[in-house]
């Protein structure tokens, strides 16, 4: 151990973290590293195995853990594949769960999952699962439930259901409780019946076992089978006592009060004291951690008593109770379904307009989750209400939410209204896309293009963006809030880093692996309905919108991805991004210049992102030179950056030489500012 604590201190970590940390990995939990693992000899390799087991209390050892990263970023050459693998895995849960950026967390996973795939090993496919499965939790904390279920699904398979029994538990009760949130409660019966058949056989401890119980006696009372549910609620309020685990005997009162509201003859009496004892209860210091997510399950079986009772003042302060309580990380489905009842009781009051707003936020709540038998009875009953707020719903579902009552107040006026106002707008396009259409039968391209609008859609909409349309496979987007460039920079970020994984989530063969190509711009446009009489659609025009989709066709030309103009690289956080300028340029149809950066990803402080800082420096001095005539310089220059650089890169400094070159052989007029007039789109 005295071997241990040097390495320690040589990565950074001192005093009683160390100290903590020697302990731990003395006994590492199973799961924690592989079971056949030993203690390492070689420094890089031990530190690895301590910040491994550093991650399971990232509150105790956040600090420690982010020194030990930051040492082994130097060290990552001299490891193997599957130590790489795992090194990134980590990277990642830290970016997530310490500097909540899902972009750096989500690249990261993205190559742990790649190096974790070249070591081919059957304790590579076990760490993987691993990776996928923290990939699939943060999904679905992101909201991105469908994504998420797929990810964990991928980790299931991938989990040997002989060898590796405390993995597959951990995947079966993530994707259990992630399908009890998409409603789709028969398979995660099905996936927490299994858990709780593994967890027998490792010896539980009570809160886990208590958990697993409570949750199967949820799924099967939403699908009415009552009396299971009766015996697994008593069961698991069973476990909890025996085990003095306060806080799951809670959870499992709390589902004996939902169920005594079931059935012909509620017994609200009944639900009403469990609940007011649990709400007294959880005032207690001990609760902290799971008070709100109890509070809110208390204030709705609460609210569901009274309004069964015609109680109806109290039932919507009970709501509105329990709406608070909700948090971010809530399910969507228990959203909507107290918003869905705070609407029937304020509809009892005369409350018509809130009850109809309630009942389209349910809505908006519910389009990420399987939950269609609900989804349609919200929608029925919003239909039933008032037609005209469905048809707003169902009209934002084409145009964006944020743009269907502007489309409904418009729609029957004459002419064309609109407005100048500052937009950023983002152009994004597949490459490959048409060459794998022609070899895909019809059916089989339609579901793979929906799939990928779907995935796109979403990281636009979380980023505070709208789809304006969609062309093809092209997608054009606007966002309008006062950090619009930022937010269409990042929504460019997360659709290249999703479509990464969306690639390998379909286990394509290289020739059939999509890439993207990005173009941002920002400026005034006119917005307004713009058609006929007889159709019209929601859009701006202008030159930020051609700019834009200048840029993006620039993408290829260039070898970049993600190409964003001098305006809104000037409105982003330079320092947490890796920018390239790429020079001056005369887009064919422009009649200015504009400057053209390429956004290369965050800086991660990885031996990558070094390398990529260097490259842009030298960028950065080749195009110094060009500008100033030096063309000689530059082409020697660019000609270099070529050498050395990615495949899909090299296309962007061929180009550069090749002018440089020529502006040397025949020099530019005296009025020459500096940009390369481009002669295609």
């Amino acid at each position: 151990m005295s071997d241990l604590r040097g390495d320690l201190e040589a990565a950074g970590v001192v005093g009683d973290d160390a100290k903590a940390l020697e302990l731990l990995v003395a006994g590492a939990a199973a799961g924690v590293l592989d079971r056949d693992e030993v203690l390492a000899t070689r420094r890089e390799e031990l530190v690895l195995q301590v910040a491994l087991v550093a991650s399971r209390d990232f509150r105790r050892f956040g600090t420690a853990l982010r020194a030990m990263l930051e040492w082994l970023e130097a060290a990552t050459a001299a490891m193997s594949a599957y130590d790489v693998g795992r090194f990134w895995h980590l990277r990642g849960l830290t970016a997530w769960r310490l500097d909540d950026s899902s972009f750096m967390a989500t690249r990261a996973l993205n190559l742990a999952s790649a190096f974790l795939t070249e070591d081919a090993t059957p304790r590579a496919d076990r760490y993987r699962a691993r990776v996928h499965d923290t990939l699939g939790q943060m999904l679905v904390n992101q909201g991105l439930l469908t994504e998420g279920r797929e990810e964990l699904e991928h980790a299931l398979d991938l989990r040997d259901p002989v060898e590796d029994l405390e993995g597959r538990a951990i995947t079966l009760g993530n994707l259990g409780r992630l399908c009890m949130d998409l409603g789709d409660y028969v398979a995660a019966i099905q996936h927490l019946d299994e858990d709780l058949t593994i967890v027998g056989k490792l010896a539980p401890t009570a809160p886990i076992r208590t958990q697993l119980v409570t949750h199967l006696a949820t799924a099967n009372l939403r699908i009415g089978k009552l009396v299971t549910a009766r015996e697994l609620f008593d069961t698991a309020v069973e476990y909890a006592r025996a085990g003095g685990d306060p806080i799951g005997e809670a959870f499992a009162e709390l589902g004996l009060a939902q169920l005594a509201l079931q059935g012909l003859e509620p017994d609200t009496a009944r639900t009403l004291g469990l609940v007011d004892k649990i709400i007294a209860q959880v005032a207690a210091p001990a609760y902290e951690r799971f008070r709100q997510q109890l509070l809110a399950i208390a204030f709705k079986a609460r609210a569901e008593a009274h309004a069964r009772r015609g109680e109806h003042a109290l039932a919507i302060d009970a709501y509105r109770s329990a709406l608070v309580a909700l948090d971010k990380g809530s399910a969507l489905i228990e959203y909507a379904e107290v918003l869905r009842g705070l609407s029937a009781t304020l509809a009892t009051f005369g409350e018509r307009g809130e009850a109809v707003t309630r009942l389209r936020e349910a809505l908006n709540k519910l389009d990420g989750t399987a939950a269609t038998t609900l989804r349609s009875a919200i929608e029925q009953e919003l239909r039933a209400s008032d037609k005209d707020a469905w048809f707003a719903h169902t009209a934002g579902r084409f145009v964006g939410q944020r743009n269907s009552a502007r489309m409904i107040e418009e729609a029957g006026l004459e002419g064309f209204r609109g407005e100048r106002a500052r937009r950023t707008i983002l152009f994004s396009d597949l490459r490959g896309f048409t060459t794998l259409s022609e070899r895909l039968e019809a059916d089989v391209l339609i579901v793979l293009l929906n799939d990928y609008l779907t995935l796109m859609t979403r990281c636009v909409t979380k980023h505070g963006g709208t789809i304006d349309k969609f062309i093809g496979d092209a997608v054009m987007a606007v966002f309008q809030d006062a950090t619009a460039d930022a937010q269409a920079v990042a929504t460019a970020i997360a659709m290249r880093d999703e479509l990464e994984r969306f690639n390998r989530g379909r286990k394509v063969a290289r020739d059939a692996v999509l890439s993207i190509g990005i173009g941002v711009h920002s400026g005034e446009v006119i917005a307004g309905l713009i058609g006929s009489p007889s159709k019209r659609e929601y859009t701006v025009i202008g030159d930020p919108v051609n700019t834009a989709s200048r840029l993006e066709g620039m993408t290829k030309l260039l070898g970049a991805t993600v190409l964003a103009s001098a305006t809104v690289v000037a409105a982003i956080d330079r320092d947490r991004y890796l920018v390239r300028p790429l020079g001056l340029y005369a887009p064919k149809g422009r009649r200015s210049n504009i400057a053209v950066f390429d956004i290369m990803g965050e800086r991660d402080r990885s031996p990558a992102s070094r390398a990529i800082l260097d490259e842009i420096a030298r960028c950065e001095t080749a195009l110094a030179a060009f500008a100033s005539g030096a063309f000689g310089e530059a082409g020697t220059l660019f000609a270099a950056l070529s050498d050395a650089a990615p495949l899909a890169r090299k296309p962007g400094y061929r180009l550069l030489a090749k002018r440089a070159a020529a502006l040397l052989a025949e020099p530019p007029s005296t009025e020459w500012a500096g940009e390369i007039v481009l002669d295609e789109k």
